[in-house]
């Protein structure tokens, strides 16, 4: 239902908090990455590299988005894209923040 998606999303935002302060680096190298232009965030809740030099860390970052996200989504019983989605619109408040 709807509230069960409004609730769990609800959850997702309340957590993106708690993500941030267990893995600092989760959130710090993609604040790096965006400060120094070498990566930029999608609507997808995925960072994009903007430069081959910048591929790994996106990719490790994403790996650990990707993880999060289906965890989230499995425990709350939405879509994981819903989970991602809201998750981008919380990165967008981030320091540095860089759409793509």
């Amino acid at each position: 239902s709807m509230h069960r998606v409004f609730k769990s999303l609800l959850m997702v935002t309340a957590l993106i908090g708690a993500i941030s302060a267990a893995s600092p680096a989760f959130a710090q190298n993609a604040e790096e990455l965006r400060r120094d232009g070498a990566a930029c965030e999608q609507a997808d809740g995925y960072l994009r590299a903007l430069n081959p030099g910048s591929q790994g860390a996106v990719d490790t970052i994403n790996a650990q988005r990707r993880d999060f996200y289906g965890m989230r989504a499995a425990e709350e019983g939405v879509d994981v894209g819903a989970v991602a989605a809201v998750f981008a619109t919380e990165i967008a408040n981030q320091p540095n923040y860089r759409s793509c």
